[in-house]
C-alpha cells in the first residue's frame, strides 16, 4: 500500500480523519515508515504533482530537463517523449491538436519523416510544459464551464458548446439562457424572472388567466385547452408565451441568432429555432425586421437574391441514407491556423442536408482527401454510392477514378466553369465563409478552433428542403447548445426506436 493522502477543511476534522486512517492501519497490522510521512502541511507531493489549498503543479524535479530534452530520431524514442508528455496532459490547454504531428509518426505502416511541423510540435510541448501551468482547484461557489458530447452523436460530426453552469438545488425552477457578452458566454438566469414578471401585466395573459380562473368562454378565436401553466409560466401550445415586450423580444432573438452555436441563421431558420420554446403573436414579422436590421448579417452575408434564371437541382433519391450521396469541394487560402490553411466541406447530397468539415492544407492530394474522409465520415456513415465534385485535381486524377471504381463509387465530375453542378456545397461554402468573417474576423488564425462550433451550429438549423434539423433526421431528434429545463414538446426517443425504426420519408 502506498501514497495515503488525507485531507480536510479544518484542522479539527483533519485530526479526526488521520486518527482514523491511523486506527484502520493498526487494526489490519500495517506499518508507516515515519521518514516518508509528513502531516498538516499546505502542500504536499502526490502522484508526480505539487498539491496546495488553490492549485495543482506539476512537479518541478520531473521537468527540470525538459528544454534539453533531444529531437527524437526513433519510433522508440518519440515514445518516450510522448509518454512524459500524455502524463502532464491535463496541464496543458488543445494538448491532442498540439501533439498529433507527433503521434502520426507512431503509426507503424507509415515511414519515419521529421518534419517542421513536427519539430514545431515537440518546440511548442517543452515550451509549454517549462512555462509550469497550474490547475485550479474547483470553487463549487462560482461558475465553472462543461464540456459534453452526446453519447449518441457521431464522432466528428457535431459537438456541444461549452457552457457555463450555474449550480442550484431548485435549478428545474428556473429556464436557463445563454448571452453573450465580450466573446464569453454565459448564463442569463435573470430572463426567466424577466419572462414571468413581464407575464403579471401583460393584458393577454391576465385575459387567459382570468378565463381560465372563472372557467368562462375564451374572448378570443383560440381555446383556453390551448393554454397551460409550467413552473409559473404561461404557455401556449407548450411554448412559453412572452408578452409584448420589445426589450424582451429582442433579448430572445440576440439569444437565438447572434450566439457562435448558431451563426446568425436566416429568417426562416431563426423562427424555426424560436417556436420550438416560445411563442408571441406577430413572432414571424418581428424576426424578419430584426435580421433586416443586424449589421452582422448585412455586411458579412452572400447576397441570394436570384438574378438569373433558376436552376435544374441535381434531383435527390428520397430513400437514401444520410451520406450515400455527398458533395465534397475545398475551401482554400485560409488564414494558417493550427498549421491548417483550407477546409474540405461535404455536404449530406441526398438524405439530411448535414455537413462534416475537415481542416487540411490547399496542397491535398487524393490519398490524403480518401484518408480525411475515411476518418471523418466513413467510420459513422460507411462509403457513399455517388460523389458530386468539380474537376479539382484531386477529384480527376487517375488515382482517385480508379478508387472510386473499385470501391463501387460513382464519381459525378461537374462541367467546366459550371460551378452549378456542385451548388449545395457551394451554398454551404458561403453559409461557413459568413460564419468565420462572424466570429473570427478579428482573430483569423483561431478559424480552426471554431470548426466544432460551425458543423454544430449547420446541423442544428432546419433546411428549407427537408423541413427539419439534419440532427433530426440523423439522430431522430434535435440537440440544443445548452440545456432548456421547460421543453416539453421535445421527447428523447428510446434506444430501439433510434436504431431500428427506419427513417421517415422526406420531400426534397
Amino acid at each position: 500500500m502506498d501514497d495515503i493522502l488525507t485531507f480536510s477543511d479544518n484542522l479539527e476534522d483533519l485530526h479526526r480523519k488521520t486518527n482514523h486512517v491511523l486506527n484502520v492501519l493498526q487494526d489490519n497490522n500495517l506499518f508507516l515508515k515515519p521518514e516518508k510521512c509528513v502531516f498538516e502541511v499546505q502542500e504536499v507531493k502526490f502522484l508526480g504533482m505539487i498539491i496546495h489549498p488553490d492549485n495543482i503543479h506539476m512537479d518541478p524535479t520531473k521537468l527540470a530537463g525538459i528544454q534539453q530534452w533531444p529531437e527524437p530520431h526513433t519510433v522508440k524514442q518519440l515514445h518516450s517523449f510522448l509518454g512524459f508528455c500524455n502524463f502532464y496532459r491535463c496541464f496543458i490547454p488543445n494538448y491532442s491538436s498540439i501533439a498529433y504531428p507527433l503521434n502520426a509518426l507512431t503509426c507503424t505502416n507509415e515511414p519515419w519523416k521529421w518534419n517542421e511541423l513536427c519539430a514545431n510540435a515537440f518546440a511548442t510541448l517543452k515550451d509549454l510544459f517549462s512555462s509550469q501551468p497550474a490547475l485550479l482547484i474547483l470553487d463549487k461557489t462560482k461558475p465553472f464551464i462543461l464540456k459534453m458530447m452526446h453519447p449518441r452523436s457521431p464522432q466528428g460530426l457535431f459537438f456541444i458548446k461549452p457552457i457555463q453552469m450555474v449550480t442550484s438545488n431548485h435549478v428545474d425552477s428556473y429556464q436557463k439562457h445563454l448571452d453573450l457578452h465580450n466573446n464569453n458566454t454565459k448564463i442569463d438566469i435573470d430572463l426567466h424572472n424577466h419572462i414571468k414578471d413581464a407575464q403579471t401585466t401583460d393584458q393577454l395573459a391576465n385575459t387567459i388567466l382570468h378565463a381560465k380562473t372563472l372557467n368562462i368562454p375564451s374572448p378570443f378565436k383560440f381555446s383556453l385547452d390551448d393554454w397551460t401553466i409550467d413552473s409559473d409560466l404561461l404557455l401556449f401550445h407548450k411554448h412559453i408565451y412572452i408578452p409584448d415586450d420589445k426589450d424582451l423580444k429582442q433579448q430572445i432573438l440576440h439569444l437565438f441568432h447572434d450566439l457562435p452555436s448558431f451563426s446568425h441563421p436566416d429568417i426562416f431558420k431563426t423562427t424555426s429555432l424560436i417556436r420550438q420554446h416560445y411563442w408571441w403573436p406577430g413572432l414571424t414579422i418581428f424576426v424578419k425586421n430584426f435580421i433586416n436590421g443586424c449589421a452582422a448579417c448585412q455586411r458579412m452575408k452572400i447576397n441570394t437574391h436570384p438574378t438569373t434564371p433558376p436552376l435544374t437541382p441535381i434531383p435527390a433519391d428520397p430513400s437514401a441514407l444520410p451520406f450515400q450521396s455527398v458533395s465534397i469541394d475545398f475551401i482554400t487560402d485560409l488564414p494558417l491556423s493550427n498549421s491548417f490553411d483550407s477546409l474540405m466541406v461535404i455536404v449530406d447530397h441526398d438524405s439530411s442536408k448535414g455537413i462534416i468539415l475537415c481542416p487540411c492544407n490547399k496542397t491535398i492530394d487524393t490519398l490524403s482527401m480518401a484518408l480525411l474522409y475515411h476518418q471523418n465520415v466513413y467510420h459513422c456513415f460507411g462509403l457513399p454510392k455517388h460523389i458530386i465534385s468539380d474537376q479539382g485535381p484531386q477529384f480527376s486524377s487517375h488515382v482517385f477514378q480508379t478508387l472510386c471504381s473499385c470501391l463501387g463509387i460513382k464519381s459525378k465530375l461537374s462541367t467546366a466553369y459550371h460551378p452549378q453542378t456542385d451548388g449545395q456545397t457551394e451554398r454551404a461554402n458561403q453559409e461557413i465563409e459568413a460564419y468565420l468573417h462572424i466570429y473570427c474576423g478579428t482573430a483569423p488564425n483561431t478559424w480552426a478552433e471554431s470548426i466544432p462550433d460551425l458543423k454544430f451550429s449547420h446541423n442544428l438549423q432546419t433546411h428549407s428542403i427537408t423541413k427539419t434539423s439534419p440532427f433530426n433526421i440523423i439522430l431522430r431528434y434535435t440537440l440544443f447548445p445548452f440545456h432548456l429545463p421547460l421543453n416539453p414538446q421535445i421527447s428523447h426517443p428510446y434506444l430501439n426506436d433510434s436504431i431500428f425504426s427506419p427513417p421517415s420519408k422526406k420531400k426534397h
